[in-house]
């Protein structure tokens, strides 16, 4: 009722949804400054995907880039950075070794409390697939695109055969139609120029990137 005025259903919904979720937040700081622990426990908001066009399931700047909050007064200072490389697979490490507890050799990505590892990231590979996996035990085949991020660089690989299954949205969209993008996120932040012609060199190392991290056995 408090967003009727709001004529676009799908807005009106998602300011609700905002709302709820600083109300729930709130909440649960509420709860930790009660039990005395609010300065001495970490706190991390983490987001899955983007909204709307070329958001979710897709490998562009609307889907992957979302925020990475984390909140313990003792330990990190407020800060904003939107230029380090941060990923999913950095949770695990980083609440293993604020917990105490030494992860694996073996476990990817890093300690994002560990501010020399992050600054030291200069690559960060991406992978889509498709909402219904065809196959549990082998990922590949439900893939559609690859994607590597360095510097300034963007490169997105779209799979020549993906998986033969409706893929989530109705569909995945590429904005330039081409199987190989590569964008300049600093110029162009809304990958709106393919630039994957003009700068052959660029692309190959890239891709040469790509193929190094992603081997399937």
């Amino acid at each position: 009722k408090k967003y009727a005025a709001v004529k676009n259903q799908k807005k009106a919904r998602y300011l609700a949804m905002i709302e709820w979720l600083d109300e729930t937040c709130g909440e649960l700081m509420s709860q930790l400054k009660k039990k005395g622990v609010a300065d001495n426990t970490l706190v991390l908001y983490l987001a899955d995907n983007g909204w709307n066009e070329y958001g979710k399931a897709h490998p562009y700047e609307n889907g992957v880039r979302t925020p990475v909050i984390a909140h313990w007064p003792a330990t990190i200072k407020p800060r904003k950075d939107e230029r380090q490389l941060v990923s999913n697979i950095d949770i695990v490490p980083t609440i293993l070794t604020a917990a105490g507890v030494k992860p694996p050799a073996s476990l990817p990505g890093i300690n994002l409390l560990n501010e020399q590892a992050v600054t030291k990231r200069d690559t960060l590979f991406l992978s889509n697939f498709a909402h219904n996996m065809v196959s549990a035990t082998e990922p590949e085949k439900s893939l559609w695109t690859q994607s590597c991020i360095t510097g300034k660089w963007k490169l997105v690989v779209w799979i020549k055969n993906p998986p033969k299954i409706k893929p989530w949205g109705g569909g995945h969209r590429k904005k330039t139609g081409a199987d190989l993008e590569l964008f300049d996120l600093h110029a162009d932040p809304h990958e709106t120029k393919n630039l994957a012609q003009a700068n052959p060199e660029v692309v190959q190392d890239l891709l040469t990137r790509i193929n190094g991290w992603w081997k399937v056995d």
